[in-house]
């Protein structure tokens, strides 16, 4: 299946969960080959993460979205201050027709790519070295959710320790369908 890309238009992020508008690492971005090229929303500049305050809030994004039609979307920068995570996961592990029969608990999206779904978790506790999780850096967001998707973002917690005293990190309370998905090992 090839891939679709979406452009984010500012009326498509009418469901972006509260909690995220808030934040204040909200940045533009042009696509790039497999990349992204950061903008800063208030002086319409190339940006890098590191290299200084170069973000803006979620309505400055909204606002030069709407006004500059060469930018392909919106984004937040996640720092390890920050509790939120996402977990990205390959539309061919997951297709779309699945939310209807498991509806996700936490906010999910298409990546811009049309090649991953992104779902919001808020982080209560260490996050593992997950293959599918990202803690820290450029996460962009597109408002392109199954109709299955709420609003609001979950809290879980990955840490467990067993009897033996050894520590594994897995999902506590999580959904059912991204346990499925991201195939812990079933004794833990």
């Amino acid at each position: 299946m090839k891939a679709k890309r979406y452009r984010t238009e500012p009326w498509a992020l009418r469901d972006v969960p509260e909690e995220l508008r808030h934040l204040d690492t909200w940045v533009c971005y042009w696509r790039k080959g497999p990349g992204f090229v950061l903008i800063n929303p208030l002086s319409g500049i190339q940006v890098h993460p590191k290299t200084g305050p170069i973000f803006g809030t979620f309505k400055a994004v909204l606002f030069r979205l709407a006004q500059d039609p060469d930018l392909d979307g919106i984004g937040l920068v996640l720092t390890p201050q920050d509790p939120y995570a996402v977990v990205k996961l390959p539309e061919s592990e997951l297709p779309e027709q699945l939310f209807a029969e498991a509806p996700p608990r936490t906010y999910v999206e298409f990546s811009p790519n049309g090649s991953h779904w992104h779902f919001w978790i808020k982080l209560a506790g260490e996050a593992p070295p997950l293959r599918y999780l990202t803690t820290t850096g450029f996460v962009p967001l597109t408002g392109a959710a199954p109709t299955e998707s709420p609003n609001t973002i979950m809290e879980m917690q990955f840490a467990k320790t067993l009897e033996s005293g050894d520590q594994y990190f897995l999902p506590i309370g999580f959904d059912d369908l991204l346990d499925k998905l991201l195939q812990w090992p079933e004794d833990m």
